[in-house]
C-alpha cells in the first residue's frame, strides 16, 4: 500500500530496563535515526523526552521532513512539544482540550 503514509518511532533508548538486550551500537543507531535512510518514512515520531535532540532537528530542520512526538501526558509537555514538533500523539488528554495550550 504506498499510499500510506509510513513513519519511524524513535527516543533516546537510554532505558535498560527496555532496552538493555540491544547492543550500545543497535541503541546508537536507533537514537540518531539511522535506520531512516533504509526505511525512507514519511515521517519520524520521536519521544517528547527527547525530542530537542539532534537526530530529530536534523529530520524537521535539514531534511524538512514532518516531526512527530510521543506521548504527550501533560499540557507542560505539550508546550514543549509546540516547540519542536509538527505534530503531537497524545495519551489521556482530549485532543479538543489542546486548543487551549497550543492555540
Amino acid at each position: 500500500a504506498p499510499i500510506l503514509p509510513r513513519g519511524l518511532a524513535s527516543g533516546p533508548f537510554r532505558n535498560k530496563h527496555y532496552w538493555g538486550h540491544l547492543s550500545p551500537w543497535k541503541r546508537f543507531y536507533m537514537r540518531h535515526l539511522l535506520s531512516s535512510f533504509i526505511a525512507n518514512p514519511d515521517f519520524v515520531a520521536y519521544d517528547i523526552n527527547a525530542i530537542n535532540s539532534l537526530a530529530p532537528w536534523i529530520w524537521k530542520q535539514v531534511l524538512n521532513k514532518p516531526l512527530l512526538t510521543w506521548t504527550i501526558r501533560s499540557y507542560e509537555d505539550a508546550q514543549l512539544a509546540e516547540n519542536y514538533a509538527d505534530a503531537i500523539i497524545f495519551e489521556k488528554i482530549r485532543p479538543d482540550q489542546m486548543v487551549q495550550v497550543t492555540g
